[in-house]
């Protein structure tokens, strides 16, 4: 029995025909590369293809995708944003001014009651002050729209009792009954000179003013600078003239009263 040599190989057989079937040619385009077959493009480092690749990198239609999402969105939340700072930034900027008026309108209430507070605190201190001494003058009746600030003039008979003028005309009459103890009620805690030289006089018996039946006596008053001034004219005939007054007496108010404190000469 013989054995084949080493290797595989004997010599003596018959060799092996080959099969008939045409050799595999593979098609492909015209112009293709040599042998029939078309070779791909290259690819370049890390998965992109060559720049003449006309389909662009492996997966690119799903990035583009995903990157127009992403602007959408960042897109519309600026919308939404701007929409709402359209509608609330107004809303909110006129509440505010709303809040700061109301406020500063409270702030001046506020501040006026205050103030009335104030003022009423002040007037009744001024009242319990002015009653204490008894000089307010606020309500006396006193000068008037003539020439001088002047009221009108009045008579004897048309006086109102309490009156600045009333006390002028008691004063007259105290002087023609040479009645020194009346002056001296009707004349003020500190008189001038010019009164205590009256009271000094008429408390000799001398009669210095005369009443009679052919004269009248007329009076009138004015406020000049919280000074009251009381004139009187006695005419046979003819009427009082403001222009006329040459002196007046000037009274103050002592204890709810009026009192002859001066006479001054115009």
């Amino acid at each position: 029995m013989t054995y084949p040599p080493g290797g595989g190989y004997d010599p003596n057989s018959q060799p092996q025909q080959p099969m008939n079937n045409p050799p595999y040619q593979p098609s492909g385009p015209p112009g293709g590369q040599p042998g029939g077959y078309q070779s791909l493009p290259p690819t370049a480092p890390g998965g992109f293809n060559a720049p003449n690749n006309p389909y662009g990198p492996p997966g690119g239609g799903d990035n583009r995708s995903k990157l127009m999402l992403v602007l959408a969105s960042i897109v519309g939340l600026v919308l939404v944003l701007g929409i709402g700072a359209v509608i609330v930034v107004p809303k909110w900027i006129n509440d505010s001014e709303d809040q700061a008026s109301e406020e500063q309108s409270s702030e001046q209430s506020d501040e006026s009651d205050n103030d009335d507070n104030s003022g009423d605190d002040n007037t009744a201190g001024d009242d319990t002050n002015n009653d204490d001494n008894g000089d307010d003058t606020s309500d006396d009746n006193v000068g008037g729209e003539n020439e001088g600030g002047w009221s009108d003039f009045v008579t004897m008979e048309e006086i109102e009792s309490g009156t600045v003028e009333d006390v002028a005309l008691q004063y007259l009459i105290a002087q023609k009954e040479f009645d020194a103890d009346t002056m001296e009620e009707l004349v003020c805690n500190n008189p001038d000179s010019s009164i205590e030289w009256d009271l000094d006089y008429y408390s000799d018996g001398e009669q210095y003013y005369e009443f009679d039946e052919y004269t009248t006596t007329y009076f009138s008053s004015r406020d000049v600078h919280g000074e009251i001034q009381v004139a009187y004219q006695s005419l046979s005939r003819g009427s009082p003239l403001h222009e006329d007054i040459d002196s007046v007496f000037i009274v103050v108010k002592e204890d709810y009263e009026w009192k002859i404190c001066d006479r001054s000469y115009l």
